[in-house]
Formats: structure tokens, sequence, C-alpha cells
């Protein structure tokens, strides 16, 4: 069959939510030998000699599964990540915060802390962009963790890797980071998740409660680990905006704090910039 003649199978399963156009076409292109989707629409009439891989992961999709999960990858900021069931995959406005820590950082050999990193996605794109840069992350999951240090081992990329819960494995360390980044778990509502994120993407990742319990495990250990001058930058529910704004002064009450809105004009992130005290 043609890839086209594929391409007109799976919308006729178009009836189920997670069967779209760019899953079809992302499907189409891995089974096929072109770089990019441009070179796939030029040779659309062509033989899809992988055929008989198509039918399969159709199902998959029709079932709900993400794309990324049935390709095993995706990309974020510019480089491809590999993903499964044991990480979240990571999401668009993600990409801002690496945005964002790369246009503020003082120094290129700053050191950064990236916890309950997942995939590694966030300190992967960081290090990719900043090569003087000290990289450091940590999961409390070992199988996330295998997938963090495969996603740096094939791009290349030294970062320091450890298990362990939060900001354990930092514990007895005398480091001190310049930046200290997190997007843990945040979601207190299980009904408020889409029912294919529930179901496929890990529980651990996502589940906290409350929705601010691991922002409050950081901020309070890590008072012997951020530079004087440090920040933390967490991506967050919108609905606890104020809530970390508050907890932040709590915790640092010298520091300067701000809330930045996504693409989508949503309370995404909170930036805490400590200052020496006056």
């Amino acid at each position: 069959m043609t890839y086209e003649q594929l391409y007109q199978l799976g919308i006729q399963s178009k009836d189920h939510g997670s069967v779209d156009d760019y899953s079809l076409r992302a499907l189409l292109l891995s089974l096929s030998p072109y770089k990019n989707q441009s070179e796939l629409l030029i040779n659309f009439q062509s033989p899809c000699l992988s055929h008989s891989q198509f039918y399969p992961s159709l199902e998959r999709l029709k079932k709900g599964e993400p794309i990324d999960y049935i390709l095993g990858q995706t990309i974020f900021y510019g480089l491809t990540i590999s993903v499964n069931k044991n990480v979240l995959i990571p999401r668009p406005e993600t990409e801002e915060l690496v945005e964002y820590v790369i246009c503020h950082l003082k120094h290129p050999s700053s050191h950064i802390l990236d916890i309950a990193t997942g995939s590694g996605a966030i300190c992967c794109a960081l290090k990719a962009s900043l090569p003087q840069a000290f990289l450091y992350a940590s999961d409390i999951s070992q199988k996330a963790l295998d997938v963090a240090k495969e996603n740096a081992n094939r791009l290349n990329l030294l970062i320091d890797y450890r298990l362990g819960d939060m900001v354990e494995p930092w514990r007895e360390e005398h480091e001190k980071f310049d930046w200290i980044i997190s997007n843990p778990p945040y979601i207190s509502e299980v009904n408020s998740i889409d029912v294919n994120v529930l179901k496929y993407e890990p529980k651990l990742a996502l589940i906290a409660n409350p929705s601010t319990k691991f922002y409050q495990i950081i901020l309070k250990n890590c008072q012997n680990l951020i530079k004087k001058d440090g920040a933390f930058i967490f991506e967050i529910n919108p609905t606890d905006a104020d809530a970390l704004v508050k907890m932040g002064q709590d915790y640092y009450p010298h520091a300067t704090i701000k809330v930045i809105k996504d693409i989508n004009q949503k309370n995404r992130f909170i930036v805490i910039q400590l200052r020496e005290k006056n």
C-alpha cells in the first residue's frame, strides 16, 4: 500500500478522538526513509515497505495511546527525546521554562539542578544550549532515570543524574546551585486529568495531594543548596499561583517573586529570585 492509502485508512478512524492528522503523518513518517513531512508528501503515492507496522500502531492510536509513546520519542526544544510509559511526555509550554532560564542566566558556567527530572528533557535542553553550564538532576523513579540517562548519553550531554526523592540526593553535598528548577507533580483533582493522560502517563509524575506539596518540600529543603543570589523556577498549576507566591515569601522573605504567563496567557511559571539581605 502507498503512504496515501494508509493515510486514508487512518482518516476513516478519525471518529476516535485520539486519531488526528498530526499523529497519522508522524506515524507514516516514522515508517518511511524520508527526513521530514515535506519529503513524505512528495512521495505520498510511493509504496510503504513497512506498511504491516502501520496497523498495530493505528490500533494503539484508536485506543487513545499518545503518538509519542507509540513512536518512543518526541521533539522538545529541538531535541529528539526518548519517552516511554515511565515518564511524562514533555509539553510545549515547558520549553518556555527552558527559554526563560537561558535568557536570564548570569554566568555561562552556572550550576543548575533539575528536580523530578523525568525524561530529562529540561536538563538536556539546557545543557545542549549552555554547554559550559553544569547540569544536575534527580528523580525518585529508577525507570524514569534510566530514560533520562539514555537521552543524555544519546545526545552526548554530560549531566550528573542521581536517584532519590526530590532533594534527598543533594542533602550531603556542599554544592550550591545558581538555579533550582522543577516541574513536579501538581494535580490533586484526578477528575481534572484527561482520561488518556491518566490511562497512559505515570501517575507518580502527575498527582500530588495537596497540589503544592512538592513545591513546599523543595523550598523548605533547598535553603542550604541555593546560592545567595540564586533563583528557583517552577512550572505550576495556574490555580496555585497565589498560594505559591505566598509560600515563596514565607521561606524567602527577601526574594523577588513573579508569576509568568505561558503562550496561552495562563499563569504557568513562578520565579523566586533571591537577593542578599540588606
